[in-house]
């Protein structure tokens, strides 16, 4: 797992490289919002690829915090960042 400092987090070694910035995951070569992959049902994960759905079922819960850990420290930092230009 890397992350940079204000930069996306990637994931190798899982089925296929996992990226999360702070608004978007993509998994192998499937980029969409945190919102929409939260949404996905199985029907969909299927659509994109068959061998998929065991992996999503797998490391869906771990991949969604990823997610929201990392768009909180994107938001918290963007925070600061104001908060300090208005000094």
């Amino acid at each position: 797992m890397k992350a940079t400092a204000n930069g996306p987090l990637s994931i190798y070694g899982l089925c296929g490289d996992v990226w999360i910035s702070d608004t978007r995951m993509k998994i192998g070569h499937q980029l969409h919002s945190h919102a929409e992959w939260a949404a996905f049902d199985d029907e969909s994960i299927v659509a994109m690829d068959r061998q998929a759905l065991r992996f999503w079922r797998d490391n869906k819960a771990v991949l969604m915090a990823l997610c929201a850990l990392h768009s909180s420290k994107a938001t918290k930092k963007t925070g600061a960042a104001e908060e300090s230009s208005h000094e």
